[in-house]
């Protein structure tokens, strides 16, 4: 799915929900507030209600006292005009006036004057009627006779039922007070009453009452809902607002702000807020790793939209290589059926595996399919084939890749069989069969080498040409005499001595083949190749010419010898020496030009062609022949001096490179010979005084220059020394400072032996001013630069008016000669070191049977265990050391120095000779003088040949026999027919 898919998927429609937060913090804010005012309204009304009854009953009998109590005064007895109340008169004037007061005291406005009255007397009612004036209702009986009484007369007829009636019953209050008489007998009685009226219109005030307090409570409450829910609605409001936008996508205004702004929000709302802050900045986080995520999987589709359209590719060509691949492989095999060479397999088992190139059969000529390889490689040789098996059964035993990288040199290279010479190469590769990674087999790969071979020969034919050049440039006189000779004898003798009537044909022939034997021994003395086989055949003629001498005569010998062409038989070697020499080498006899190009070529074709042996044996020949005399580098300084010298208006007297002469290579010396030229300018310029200056301090008038050279124990040593005016310490001590190449603290502690090595410093010079002859300071650094690139020395010593002397050392490389490899006197101190070990480390005796002795075949008979030591370089073959079984049980007991069983002893027998032959043949590497630096040593490889035999063509064989009183040992050297 893609960003653009995401973005257009829309959320899932949700039910809107109706029951808001506002509105449910508002209901229960009212309801609570609502709830509260009910009760404590219903609390309010109850108390004044159970109250009001207490207060009423108060009332009415503080009344109905004041009433007997005001009757029962005697003041009102006068007032009556009475003595006794039982004489009052209801009816009488004074009566009526109490009456009047009486009815006073039982209406409402005596006790709330501030009432307005209608004009009937009575309250105004909200519904139009008026309100009953009268609070109480008073009755006073005298001798149970009502004298007075207001009560209603509804009062006593008003019947109510249910809680209304409760309510009449609970508040119909009537206070009874007697009335003494002034004998403090009780005369009467004073009923006073609450009017049912007004308990009635008193209940209904409170339950009006009630009904106004509930509705302002509504009210109020209502208001102050609003009010006290703002602070917390209008927060959570704003939180509502920021998660919409946040819902609806609007990212700027949330997310990228990290933080809502909530104005004067409670802690509770705060801490909500600064956690949805939090929670937004989290978000934003993991915004921009979705984003970065985003990129990511974009590109990342891109790139697998990319590699799949690769992969549609890919898979079309593999299925069109898929149909090519069996064509391929038919043609592979086809090709490896034709290519000329034989591959072949075997395993551990030694068996050749089924599968293998029809070039084998060929080359073989034999059934190959199951047949043992020793037996295969052997061509029938019993002795061959054990020696295989053992050799090949140690390449598979053994795991580890060095060690059988030094048994595989063991096994036969090369084989012929029907005229051809095949060669074998060995590989080890990995079993296809087996997934175990140390599971291997061998491949053998067979070469048909038979074309190879004639190119070898074409090679030994250079090597030959190679070796011709080398000699004839060496010997050029004998060359050029014998060369001479030659020629005198074909084009001055020969015909004088065939046409001797005195000697018969059988005695010419002879002296003829005696002639061309000479020459023939000459020529290849010096290396020539053409002429010495043709008068090797001649000399084959000749002898067959001996036999039949009785049928030739003087004329026809002549005419047989002419036929030959003697004299042109040079030609074809010095048209080759021509070649590689150039013309001019031939023109003067006694003088040598060779180009250095042509000797350089002769030295890279010697490294192309020769074998290692051969191009260090005739390399320092051809370098001598670079070699030049040193003083030829040197010789050109003196005029140089006088020149300048000349120049510069002093005088100095003339001289010559003394001391003695030798070669070297001068290309090495050149730019070091170049570079002396800075130091003689520095002699004349700084060192030669004026002629008037050393006239004035007693000087000879010219000055002096001697120029040494010497060989002395490998280094060439150079004298420059003249009588001028020296250094100046001063000035190059003052030219140090300026330099900062010292300090001035340092001064005083410098001599001259630090000092003076500072002219040799880049950029140094005690002059002021700068010529085209010196003055820059590169002079002297650029000789002590060639004298450290040739790994030499400068030393420099000066005496203020007596001159300066400049000593130079440089090391001399010298040419050594190898010496003529003669065999067996090279490969003697090898059995007196092997006599000499066994003696000195293990008190062995050996008695040799026989010296260092060439056998006559190909094949060498070894004994029970047998060590190899490859050998390379300028001798190049296999050392062997074969003994027998009871001499390597001792041997290895004496390398041990304790006793062991013969079991333990085996397995010390590898290591114990292969140490033995290592250390023999090291010592003996030694007393090879020249050689021992061009030869190197293979690790040595120890089994058991179990008297087998092996065979080692174009090779010499060089075997010694020797025995001890434990067992016999035969010491060997396999000599490559390369030495």
């Amino acid at each position: 799915m893609t960003q653009t898919q995401i973005n257009q998927t829309k959320p899932p429609k949700v039910k809107k929900n109706r029951r808001t937060l506002k509105k449910r913090i508002y209901r229960s804010f009212l309801l609570s507030s609502m709830i509260n005012v009910f009760f404590f309204g219903i609390i309010i009304v109850l108390i004044l209600a159970f109250a009001f009854k207490p207060v009423l009953l108060l009332s009415t009998n503080f009344i109905s006292g004041n009433i007997a109590t005001e009757m029962s005064k005697p003041t009102f007895l006068q007032e009556q005009g009475i003595t006794d109340l039982h004489e009052f008169n209801p009816n009488s004037e004074q009566a009526d006036a109490w009456k009047e007061h009486i009815m006073e005291m039982s209406k409402i406005e005596y006790y709330f004057p501030l009432l307005e009255m209608t004009e009937s007397g009575n309250i105004p009612s909200e519904n139009g009627h008026d309100a009953p004036t009268e609070l109480v209702y008073v009755t006073i009986q005298v001798d149970n006779q009502n004298i007075y009484s207001n009560k209603p007369v509804s009062s006593d007829n008003m019947v109510m039922n249910g809680p209304i009636g409760s309510l009449f019953e609970l508040y119909t209050i009537e206070s009874i007070k007697p009335i003494m008489d002034q004998q403090g007998i009780e005369v009467g009685q004073v009923h006073v009453g609450l009017v049912p009226e007004v308990a009635a219109f008193f209940i209904f005030l409170l339950i009006i009452l009630f009904c106004v307090l509930i509705v302002l409570s509504f009210i109020m409450n209502t208001i102050f809902s609003k009010l006290f829910t703002l602070p917390l609605i209008k927060p959570l409001n704003q939180l509502e607002s920021n998660f919409r936008a946040l819902a609806e996508g609007d990212y700027a205004t949330t997310i990228e702000s990290q933080q809502l702004q909530v104005k004067r929000p409670l802690r509770e709302i705060e801490s909500i807020t600064n956690s949805n802050t939090r929670i937004l900045q989290t978000m934003k986080n993991y915004t921009e790793q979705l984003q970065q995520q985003k990129d990511t999987v974009e590109e990342q589709y891109e790139e697998l939209e990319a590699q799949n359209d690769e992969l549609v590719r890919s898979k079309e060509m593999i299925e069109a290589a898929q149909r090519s691949l069996e064509f391929r492989e038919r043609s592979l095999r086809n090709l490896l059926n034709n290519t000329g060479q034989g591959f072949l397999t075997f395993g551990a088992d030694l068996l050749i595996n089924e599968q293998f190139s029809l070039e084998c059969n060929r080359m073989l000529d034999c059934s190959l399919s199951g047949c043992p390889i020793p037996e295969v490689l052997s061509l029938g040789d019993e002795d061959q084939a054990k020696f295989l098996t053992n050799i090949f059964s140690r390449i598979f035993e053994e795991q580890d890749v060095f060690k059988r990288s030094i048994y595989i040199p063991l096994l036969p290279d090369e084989f012929e069989r029907n005229d051809q010479i095949i060669h074998i190469e060995y590989k080890l590769i990995q079993d296809p069969n087996s997934d175990r990674e140390h599971d291997t087999i061998m491949m053998i790969i067979l070469t048909d080498i038979t074309e190879t071979r004639l190119l070898q020969q074409m090679m030994n034919k250079e090597r030959n040409i190679l070796n011709m050049v080398v000699h004839v440039v060496n010997h050029y006189n004998d060359y050029v005499e014998c060369a001479s000779d030659y020629r005198r004898f074909c084009i001055e003798e020969l015909d004088e001595r065939l046409a001797d009537e005195r000697k018969t044909t059988k005695d010419k022939l002879i002296e003829l083949y005696r002639e061309l034997h000479t020459y023939k021994g000459n020529f290849a003395q010096i290396g020539l190749i053409h002429i010495v086989q043709r008068l090797h055949e001649a000399e084959n003629q000749i002898s067959q010419l001996l036999k039949d001498t009785d049928e030739m005569n003087t004329e026809e010998l002549i005419r047989w010898v002419n036929e030959l062409y003697l004299k042109t038989w040079l030609d074809e070697d010095l048209a080759i020496l021509k070649q590689y020499l150039g013309e001019a080498f031939f023109e003067q006899q006694d003088v040598l030009l060779v180009d250095k190009s042509r000797l350089l070529d002769i030295e890279k074709k010697m490294l192309a062609v020769l074998s290692p042996a051969e191009y260090r044996l005739l390399l320092p020949e051809i370098r001598r022949l670079r070699y030049k005399s040193f003083k030829d580098l040197l010789q050109s300084y003196p005029g140089y001096v006088a020149e300048l010298a000349e120049r510069f208006e002093k005088g100095i007297m003339h001289f010559q490179v003394e001391g003695e002469d030798f070669l070297a290579d001068t290309s090495k010396y050149y730019d070091f010979s170049r570079a002396l030229t800075h130091l003689f300018r520095n002699i004349v310029d700084h060192g030669i005084e004026p002629i008037d200056e050393r006239i004035a301090m007693g000087k000879e008038e010219f000055g002096t220059v001697q120029f040494k050279l010497s060989l002395e124990q490998g280094t060439i040593v150079i004298h420059v020394e003249d009588d001028g005016a020296g250094i100046n310490l001063d000035r190059v001590r003052s030219r140090a400072i300026e330099q900062g190449l010292i300090t001035e603290e340092e001064v005083d502690s410098q001599n001259a032996d630090v000092l003076l090595p500072l002219i040799f410093h880049p950029n140094f010079s005690t002059k002021s001013q700068v010529t085209d002859i010196s003055g820059r300071g590169m002079g002297l650094s650029s000789i002590r630069a060639e004298v450290d690139k040739l790994g030499g020395t400068i030393l420099v010593s000066s005496h203020t008016g007596q001159g300066t002397n400049f000593r130079i050392k440089l090391p001399y490389e010298e040419v050594h000669d190898f010496h003529t490899v003669e065999f067996p006197a090279v490969l003697e101190p090898i059995v007196e070191k092997t006599i000499a070990y066994f003696h000195e480390h293990l008190k062995l005796e050996f008695q040799p049977l026989t010296t260092f002795e060439l056998l006559p075949v190909d094949k060498l008979i070894l004994r029970k265990v047998t060590t190899f030591v490859n050998v390379r370089g300028a001798l190049e073959g296999t050392f062997l050391l074969s003994i027998d079984k009871p001499l390597s049980l001792s041997i290895v007991k004496r390398f041990l120095f304790e006793e062991i069983s013969d079991d333990e002893t085996i397995l010390y027998i590898e290591d114990s000779l292969a140490e033995s032959a290592n250390i023999i043949l090291g010592n003996s590497m030694r007393t090879f003088d020249s050689y021992e630096e061009y030869i190197l040593m293979d690790p040595p490889i120890t089994f058991f040949t179990e008297n087998a035999s092996v065979r080692y063509a174009q090779s010499d064989i060089w075997r010694c026999d020797m025995n001890s009183a434990d067992g016999g040992m035969s010491v060997c050297f396999i000599l490559s027919k390369k030495n």
